[in-house]
């Protein structure tokens, strides 16, 4: 199955884009995607993504994305044109098996900027030292969503994101929990991100 990217809906009046992605999972998919909206000057109001069924092994990922409209057609445009995203040709390799895989849930919800979907996700998909064949994570489940804290009288805009992450090794799960909270104290957001364990 290869990979395919489609607009759902283009609101111009919302001044956004709802995106579809699906095909075969690997690790950085989330990274590549919100990497270019990032590039293009949209940002992600919303995101969903899931591993499904046969063999937990595709993937469905849906990105609602807001920004200028010009910014906006510019996107359209080159998602139309198949120039927007080019999946990374990544050798063949043995995805992680979640069922028995090590995981572990992060949550967020820190004030909203630019770049907190693509950061997390970059740091998930890294390669890690280890002895395992697969050197980096992979999620299994992620849902995020930018809200006003002051509802329709305004206020802060704030991101909230859960996500379960699965690793080959624990060794790679600990270095990816590491670089979180490292990432996390650089930005002074460490008291709104939470890991936990699931493997106890």
């Amino acid at each position: 199955m290869n990979d395919s990217l489609e607009i759902r809906i283009f609101d111009t009046k919302d001044k956004s884009l709802l995106l579809e992605a699906k095909g075969m999972d690997r690790s950085g998919i989330i990274a590549e995607i919100t990497g270019q909206l990032e590039f293009y000057r949209l940002y992600v109001a919303s995101i969903t993504f899931n591993l499904v069924s046969p063999g937990q092994n595709h993937y469905e990922l849906e990105v609602l994305a807001k920004g200028s409209e010009s910014d906006l057609e510019k996107v359209y445009t080159l998602i139309k044109e198949q120039k927007f995203w080019q999946p990374e040709k990544l050798p063949e390799r043995d995805n992680i098996y979640w069922p028995t895989a090590f995981m572990a849930h992060v949550a967020l919800h820190t004030p909203d900027r630019e770049g907190l979907i693509a950061d997390i996700s970059e740091i998930v998909s890294k390669v890690r030292e280890s002895d395992s064949p697969i050197h980096n994570g992979s999620f299994i489940h992620m849902v995020g969503i930018t809200h006003n804290s002051g509802g329709s009288h305004g206020g802060t805009a704030y991101f909230s994101m859960r996500a379960n992450i699965a690793t080959q090794s624990k060794a790679v799960q600990d270095q990816i929990e590491t670089h979180l909270w490292n990432w996390a104290k650089e930005h002074g957001i460490e008291g709104d991100l939470w890991v936990r364990d699931l493997n106890a």
